[in-house]
């Protein structure tokens, strides 16, 4: 089985890039204290058009367990913004 290479064009995915940017070890960690709050300000700060509707919605059904698809980038990152302010994380 041969592996993909990486290169510098390699884009990270949303979660990856997410787990590094708050410092978490693991994409798991995210969901755990100190990490959860700062991962969704995070969230809110990202440009929406720099991942996938895809990745968006795999961090919302993620972090918010909540299965029910966007229709685009700008309203996933509307639900961690709902989020913060109803939860006040």
């Amino acid at each position: 089985m041969k592996e993909k290479a990486v290169t510098e064009t390699t884009r990270m995915e949303l979660l990856e890039e997410l787990r590094m940017a708050i410092g978490a070890d693991f994409i798991s960690d995210i969901k755990f204290s100190p990490f959860y709050s700062i991962a969704l300000r995070h969230l809110t700060a990202l440009p929406v058009d720099r991942f996938s509707l895809h990745e968006w919605n795999d961090a919302v059904a993620y972090l918010l367990i909540d299965k029910r698809r966007c229709a685009n980038p700008h309203e996933a990152q509307q639900r961690f913004k709902r989020y913060l302010a109803e939860k006040r994380v």
